[in-house]
């Protein structure tokens, strides 16, 4: 007996040391992969693809490291390789997989949105419980509402606007830019007296200069406006050329893979799904993990939800706020559209930073709009610059010393220098998506060290 269990033991001996040499070969090749997947961009040169760098490949490294974790020691090593692979797919694919973030990410919020009118929140502490089939009732008429306003309200008033504006700036180039540049018959314009300058100097230098400038500046002038005569002129006495542009443009870009309709159409079918069964999805990934890593792994998704829907909650409060109050201003003002102005702007502020002179950038092109559309003159336009400029700044300054600090207090706290390093860095490695995404990936990244300092101190 004790010669066979010597035979086992030395077989056993052997496998373990065959297996180990074998995740070693393994983790040695995946990271030479990473390496030369980060040192090489595959989509810097796409006529000489490498097969090597194909997604798939990467998903099967992910599995044989999956596989080989539990032959090794250092076990870190290889979870840091699959987070390397991980995220070189994540940023290769981002297009392709938009419509699965968008899709959870809008089944989360929504989830969100139902848990919180199922509670909803009464003075003295008190609180009204709606069932969960009211609350998503409720929901859905609110959804619904919005689109309705979008397409019954908001859309005509902004395409109104728009064929205004393309006559108003005829109008305006025609009546006031090109006098002053040009000159009428009565008046000479900028143009001609740079010439009269010319010719009243002594210097030939000069003449010739300024001779230069009224030639090359008529034919800037005549082009300018055979090309808003051309277009915008057509444009604004129709409507119709204008809209079937628009739809070719859109349907050529909308109908093919990563396409708007495509993605649209995509994300909504994910939220269907995801919708209706994400604690299912919660689960199934729970159970990827090995079983007795099964209720750590539960504890940090519990933190994250907990720190994500605070953050939320705050983030819709503070939204909230800032429209009401943008949405008041702007139309004292006398910003066109100031509904949607003052919406986008209180979305706007969810951005850190940056949020509330993008919500200016919408509230400066709208009252552009209106001023090419002639509903005001060049002082009142002026004058509205002046006081949307004070607005930014004054809503800023009450958001940021009243309404944040009081609403987000409660949310998670994290150091406002964190905050604007992960916007920067979210935004020059993902763009747009990173500046949105930024604070919910610091949200996420606190919580799992929140509870890895509970677990292992």
């Amino acid at each position: 007996m004790s010669k066979g269990n010597g035979q086992q033991g030395i077989a056993s001996n052997e496998k373990i040391t065959s297996g180990s040499m074998i995740a070693i070969v393994v983790i040695i090749f995946t990271g030479c992969w990473v390496a030369f997947a980060y040192y090489r961009n595959p989509g810097a040169d796409d006529s000489q693809p490498v097969l090597l760098l194909h997604p798939i490949v990467a998903v099967l490294l992910i599995a044989l490291l999956v596989r080989v974790r539990k032959l090794i020691e250092v076990s870190s090593i290889v979870y840091i390789l699959i987070f390397m692979i991980s995220l070189w797919l994540f940023i290769n694919l981002s297009s392709m997989l938009m419509p699965f973030f968008f899709g959870f990410g809008l089944a989360y919020f929504f989830r969100f949105i139902v848990g919180e009118i199922q509670e909803i929140p009464l003075p003295f502490g008190r609180r009204l419980r709606v069932p969960k089939i009211v609350a998503s009732l409720i929901l859905f008429g609110l959804t619904l509402g919005v689109i309705c306003l979008l397409f019954w309200i908001v859309i005509p008033q902004i395409v109104d606007q728009t064929l205004g504006m393309s006559e108003g700036l005829v109008k305006f180039y025609r009546d006031t830019l090109v006098p002053f540049v040009a000159g009428t018959n009565e008046e000479k314009g900028v143009l001609d007296k740079i010439e009269e300058f010319g010719d009243n100097s002594k210097s030939s230098l000069i003449r010739k200069a300024t001779q230069f400038a009224k030639r090359e500046g008529q034919k800037i002038v005549n082009q300018v406006q055979n090309y808003l005569t051309a277009n915008l002129g057509s444009l604004a006495e129709t409507g119709t050329d204008f809209f079937g542009r628009v739809f070719r443009r859109f349907s050529s870009m909308a109908v093919g893979v990563g396409g708007f309709l495509t993605t649209v159409f995509l994300t909504l079918m994910v939220l269907i799904y995801a919708g209706h069964s994400l604690e299912i999805y919660v689960g199934n990934f729970v159970d990827l993990f090995p079983l007795e890593k099964r209720d750590r792994v539960w504890q940090y998704l519990h933190e994250i939800n907990k720190n994500m829907e605070a953050f939320l909650r705050g983030q819709v409060v503070v939204i909230l706020v800032i429209s009401l109050i943008s949405i008041i201003v702007y139309s004292i003002i006398g910003v066109p559209f100031a509904l949607v102005v003052g919406l986008m702007a209180g979305i706007s502020n969810a951005i850190p930073t940056f949020g509330p002179f993008i919500g200016g950038v919408f509230a400066m092109l709208a009252l552009l709009m209106g001023f090419a559309a002639g509903n005001f003159l060049l002082v009142g336009f002026l004058i509205r610059v002046v006081a949307i400029m004070g607005a930014i700044l004054g809503i800023q300054a009450i958001d940021n010393s009243l309404i944040s600090p009081k609403i987000m207090s409660n949310a998670v706290n994290v150091d406002p220098l964190l905050i604007m390093f992960g916007v920067i860095v979210g935004a020059s490695i993902f763009g747009f998506w990173g500046l949105i995404l930024a604070i919910p990936a610091i949200v996420v990244l606190k919580s799992i060290v929140t509870v890895s300092k509970e677990l292992y101190t």
